[in-house]
């Protein structure tokens, strides 16, 4: 009788080595292109563009590898999860393991109250909705104007300028490619971004379908600390997502406001935020996803050292929201390898 497990393991080398023989092949070749280029008179649009795709199939092969890696990984955390499922069925099972370990983290989260329906959110709210229209026509103009719209390889980019006497401005542009269909990762990419927003509207009883439809309104506190300091901040957001046959687009709208920061209570510090996640096919089975935040903060209170408050609650709010893509594509990513698609 056939051993599986040797198979498998046998498919497994050969596949490895087949990748690395590949990517050494692709590699040379980049090589070969670069150095055709130095020769005049040659045609230098279709060297560029075979060394273009190239370099795009060596990215794609190691971007396989790092599925492959990540899919072994999320099979031991499942297995994990089931031991500690059947550990909790027997008491003692796991006594003397917690505590050993303890994760230490510079900041700590605490969402509370996912929609606080008062009248002042619900104004806010139709403003936000009232102005989404122009801000997915406005998709393109920003993907160019930040260098996004021709890039066909991973960044994270953060653009800052802090400033006293003028509204201050965070810009937050990210991109990844992740290897799954565009339709599957855009699926899951707006599970990630509404699954509170849902579940708080069946909670109100409205049903999962209709809380499943293409616009959302987030009102919600998130409370977190920041260097060992308590921060709160209150945010409000109206969404809209737009799916086609060649891209899926969601755009934010969002009014909100900072309540305490670093310790201190304060008023007068709000900030208007604009959001463009577009998802395309890079190529069969290979999604690019392009971020875009633009955030104009306004400082209209005063304040024992100024200049660095504002600098360190720019700083605050470009990590705030680079975490939260992060943890968004991380989402999408750990769904689609479990097989479990939102």
């Amino acid at each position: 009788m056939a051993k599986p497990p040797l198979r498998i393991k046998f498919r497994r080398i050969i596949n490895t080595v087949s990748s690395a023989a590949r990517l050494s092949a692709d590699g040379a070749e980049i090589l070969h292109i670069k150095a055709k280029l130095a020769i005049p008179g040659r045609n230098r649009s279709r060297d560029l563009q075979k060394q273009e795709l190239l370099e795009l199939r060596v990215e794609v092969s190691r971007l396989q590898e790092r599925v492959d890696e990540l899919r072994s990984s999320a099979r031991a955390v499942y297995s994990e999860k089931d031991y500690t499922s059947r550990a909790k069925k027997v008491p003692g099972a796991l006594t003397g393991c917690a505590g050993e370990k303890t994760l230490r983290f510079a900041t700590r989260y605490y969402v509370h109250s996912c929609f606080n329906a008062d009248d002042s959110a619900l104004v806010a709210m139709e403003r936000l909705h009232g102005g989404l229209g122009q801000l997915y026509a406005d998709t393109d103009r920003a993907l160019l104007t930040n260098g996004l719209g021709a890039l066909t390889s991973p960044c994270s980019l953060t653009n800052l300028s802090p400033l006293t006497n003028t509204p201050s401005r965070v810009e937050v542009l990210f991109s990844r490619i992740i290897p799954f269909d565009f339709k599957a990762v855009g699926d899951s990419s707006w599970h990630e971004m509404t699954k509170n927003y849902v579940e708080n509207a069946v909670e109100r009883r409205q049903s999962p379908r209709e809380a499943k439809a293409t616009a959302i309104s987030l009102a919600f506190t998130m409370e977190l600390e920041e260097e060992g300091s308590p921060v709160k901040m209150q945010f409000r957001y109206a969404g809209k997502r737009v799916v086609d046959n060649h891209r899926q687009v969601v755009v934010l709208s969002g009014q909100s406001q900072l309540l305490e920061a670093f310790g201190v209570v304060v008023s007068g510090v709000h900030f208007q935020e604009k959001h463009w996640l577009v998802l395309s096919e890079l190529s069969p089975g290979v999604t690019m996803v392009k971020v875009c935040m633009s955030m104009v903060v306004h400082f209209d209170c005063e304040l024992p050292n100024r200049q660095q408050f504002v600098d360190r609650t720019c700083q605050m709010l470009a990590k705030q929201k680079q975490m939260g893509f992060e943890s968004v594509l991380q989402g999408v990513e750990q769904s689609l390898l479990a097989g479990y698609p939102s």
